[in-house]
């Protein structure tokens, strides 16, 4: 929330003593141009970029980062290199420097850095650590458990982007993404219950589409999601069956080969000529990977998946989320086991009843 401040020009320093007894993250917001950095930073000592999941944050996030061009700040995002392939990719088409830490770093020559979230990447960083930097967590509500630079005294401040705030944390400011018009939510889906374990009948349903990705994350372990991509591979051997673990496996007309690619983008593009495309998965399903095209024409049409206990694991899980250009002309479909239906719709009526200024500190 915002309020509207209306104050005549004064010095930075009465200016600074008027925010500070305020004590709000808003009006320093507001009054940011006018105030030093000193006190906007002890007043935001923790900002939320909060949006939906797969609805735009990362354009949020590129633009906080341009606005703090100038100042130092150490990005931590997932320990995936899919997920930094996929950050260092949008970096790069927005034209944005950038260094990775890893064990060849010797110093930090850019004003972003990125840090895996493992002990090794901080370690590594740890030796070089500047003074006074923000910190951005993606995927804060996860992100936060093991990064140790939350409790640094060279942050002076941290930013926190999730769609998922629904821990303990509250907030000095919130920083909303608007919901897109063409955003397709949970609410958006057309939700469909399936009886049995096999998949094959699924399968059909979606081939009889024109064209479509389908994503099945329903197994917990790697020899169920290999049993799974044998299966269908034999079913229907001209349907390109991608298996995405340790290794990617590509599954097509009888063979099986190792995909070298480095993001999920990139095996889509390099099967471009096929109408439809089935990915099996399960933890390179979840937070922060995107199923899309590099030219973003090509998306999730179908999700196969089951129901996770808890809320936030289960919204992150649903990778069908997202801006499309199609509002309303595409039929979204999420496939559940019809026994975790009740489950579905306690989550749907959390989703729905969840307030984000509840999130924000009171003043």
């Amino acid at each position: 929330m915002s309020r509207s401040v209306n104050l005549p020009i004064l010095p930075v320093e009465i200016m600074d003593m008027i925010v500070l007894w305020t004590n709000d993250g808003s009006v320093a917001h507001s009054l940011r141009d006018r105030i030093s950095q000193y006190v906007l930073d002890r007043i935001e000592k923790n900002v939320l970029i909060y949006g939906e999941v797969q609805g735009g944050k990362t354009r949020a996030i590129i633009e906080y980062i341009r606005e703090n061009a100038c100042r130092k700040k150490v990005l931590v995002v997932q320990n995936s290199l899919l997920v930094l392939k996929q950050y260092e990719q949008r970096l790069r088409m927005e034209g944005i420097k950038y260094q990775v830490v890893t064990s060849n770093t010797e110093g930090i020559v850019e004003n972003l850095v990125i840090i895996l979230n493992n002990k090794y990447r901080y370690n590594y960083f740890r030796k070089y650590e500047p003074n006074n930097y923000i910190l951005m967590l993606d995927e804060s509500d996860q992100t936060i458990r093991a990064c140790p630079l939350k409790l640094s005294k060279c942050v002076k401040k941290t930013v926190h982007i999730t769609a998922t705030p629904y821990n303990r944390m509250t907030y000095d400011r919130c920083i909303m993404v608007p919901r897109i018009a063409n955003y397709y939510s949970v609410e958006d889906l057309t939700v469909s219950l399936t009886y049995t374990d096999d998949n094959t009948e699924t399968v059909e349903n979606f081939l009889e589409s024109k064209t479509g990705i389908m994503l099945i994350n329903r197994y917990s372990y790697i020899g169920q999601m290999r049993y799974c991509a044998e299966v269908l591979s034999r079913n229907f051997p001209q349907i390109p069956i991608v298996l995405l673990t340790s290794d990617k496996k590509l599954y097509l007309n009888n063979g099986v080969k190792i995909l070298k690619y480095s993001s999920i983008s990139k095996i889509i593009d390099s099967l471009r000529n096929y109408k439809h495309i089935i990915f099996i998965a399960n933890r390179l399903s979840n937070r922060g990977l995107s199923y899309v095209s590099s030219d973003y024409t090509r998306h999730l049409t179908c999700q196969i998946t089951r129901i996770r206990y808890n809320v936030t694991s289960f919204l992150q899980s649903l990778r069908i989320l997202g801006i499309y250009n199609c509002k309303n002309l595409l039929n979204l479909e999420l496939v559940i086991p019809d026994h975790e239906q009740k489950l579905f719709e306690k989550h749907l009526h959390f989703f729905r009843s969840f307030n984000i200024n509840e999130k924000l500190n009171k003043t």
